[in-house]
């Protein structure tokens, strides 16, 4: 396989969130005139009903599928406890959280073996399967929470990457308004896609546009975009895997559309970077 210096991934999580999908039909529209490959991570049972169930939303996403350098992975089951996969990173917690572990600890931890892990991820992947035709490749827990049997599980489950864990929190304490010294990127996370417990890894490496209404966030946000990339692309084979959230991207917060706009604008006139799917990634990888 040839390499390249940096190799770039932009991939959307919540995909079925709600019951019509103009948010997403709207995003959707936004990548293919930046005509960039995108990765869709669809929770499959969002509000207790299966997606396939939803006319608007299935017409929706067989709509895309048809769509050139569109691809399509697995966000959990129903996405709705930061719980359901695993447990969430400090940075990632919130109140709401901690009065959940509070008053559902045992429930919780019955939920996180392995045998409960795989029946949420068989019921998941005969969803995605009855919408896209086949089970999906590529998973990514809510709110990025892993637990040490998810691995296993996820091999069982037909998964052969995920794309759970994060590079860099920083931004996810700025729009929580905490005020702390900036955090570097996980040591223990090289932004590279890598084997380990018998499956790919390739860990995002931030959400930068999340709910941006006026300019000055989009320049702070474009800013340390730009530079994770700069960091990324002195990296021989580095991998950067950029994400947003479909509702946090549209309506009134469309802005946050800008910082991916100049970003890929930026990456384009590199001749050195690369756009990939997930999914297209790791088949190319697995040959």
């Amino acid at each position: 396989m040839p390499r390249y210096p940096v190799t770039f991934a932009m991939t959307v999580d919540d995909v079925g969130f709600g019951d019509e999908p103009d948010a997403f039909v709207d995003l959707d529209k936004f990548f293919g005139g930046l005509d960039l490959p995108v990765t869709y991570f669809v929770t499959p049972r969002w509000g207790d009903v299966p997606i396939y169930e939803k006319p608007a939303w299935l017409a929706a996403l067989r709509h895309s599928a048809m769509q050139p350098r569109r691809a399509f992975a697995l966000h959990g089951l129903r996405h709705d406890t930061p719980f359901e996969f695993g447990w969430t990173h400090p940075y990632m917690g919130r109140a709401d959280h901690d009065r959940e572990w509070a008053t559902r600890r045992d429930e919780v931890r019955a939920g996180l073996r392995r045998q409960a892990l795989q029946e949420k991820l068989a019921e998941g992947q005969r969803i995605f399967e009855h919408v896209f035709g086949a089970p999906a490749k590529v998973f990514r827990s809510p709110y990025a929470a892993v637990c040490e049997d998810l691995w296993a599980a996820l091999l069982w489950a037909g998964i052969a990457a995920d794309s759970s864990k994060v590079i860099n929190w920083d931004l996810w304490r700025y729009w929580r308004q905490e005020v702390f010294p900036p955090v570097d990127w996980d040591p223990d996370l090289p932004p590279h896609l890598r084997q380990a417990d018998g499956l790919w890894h390739a860990p995002i490496m931030a959400e930068y546009s999340w709910m941006l209404t006026d300019n000055a966030q989009v320049e702070r946000c474009f800013g340390r975009a730009l530079d994770d990339f700069h960091r990324v692309r002195e990296r021989e084979d580095g991998l950067f895997v950029m994400v947003c959230h479909v509702e946090q991207t549209s309506r009134e917060f469309v802005k946050g559309r800008e910082v991916i706009r100049r970003l890929v604008e930026v990456m384009k006139q590199d001749k050195n970077v690369r756009f990939v799917t997930l999914p297209g990634l790791i088949a190319e990888v697995a040959r």
